[in-house]
């Protein structure tokens, strides 16, 4: 009998464990090895994980802080000096939705009837809604015969009588 498939196993064996052994005693291949020094004209900066982290979780917090105070000092207010200092008042009503719908119409008929500047204001300690008409400070005399204006205007038993000078809140 042939002995050839053992002579080959033991043959494949040896080859096996030679190549182990070699590979246990040769020594690891180093990783390339950085000096650390900067090359001319460079700084090195190195940043520890939590310094990103902390650094990351401010820039967050800030952009919040002014999401935030925008919010609370931006508005559809208009600017203080371009604010009016007296305005007329027309009529107020309730801040309901039945009220926010009379508000609008009344300041769309002074607006049609081309009654100075219409605005509505809303004064949330009292839940009122104002709709204001023209601006005193520009010019009082004219401001005097616009009010006389505001209290003849709509239907005969509808006037608007209780139409004075009214300095908005704010």
């Amino acid at each position: 009998m042939s002995r050839r498939p053992q002579d080959l196993l033991e043959f494949l064996r040896s080859q096996n464990e030679q190549a182990e052994a070699r590979l246990q005693t040769a020594p690891a291949p180093e990783p390339p090895r950085r000096t650390g020094a900067p090359t001319p004209g460079s700084r090195l900066m190195v940043f520890r994980t939590t310094q990103v982290a902390v650094a990351g979780a401010t820039a967050g917090l800030l952009v919040i802080l002014a999401f935030v105070l925008g919010g609370t000092r931006g508005g559809t207010a208009p600017p203080a000096e371009s604010r009016p200092g007296y305005v007329i008042r027309a009529a107020t009503f309730p801040n309901t939705e039945a009220g926010q719908g009379l508000a609008k119409l009344l300041a769309t008929d002074l607006r049609s009837a081309g009654l100075g500047p219409v605005r509505l204001y809303e004064i949330k300690a009292r839940r009122q809604l104002v709709v204001t008409v023209g601006n005193w400070d520009r010019n009082p005399a004219a401001a005097q015969l616009l009010r006389g204006r505001v209290r003849d205007f709509g239907p005969v038993g509808e006037k608007l009588q209780g139409a004075d000078f009214w300095k908005p809140p704010g």
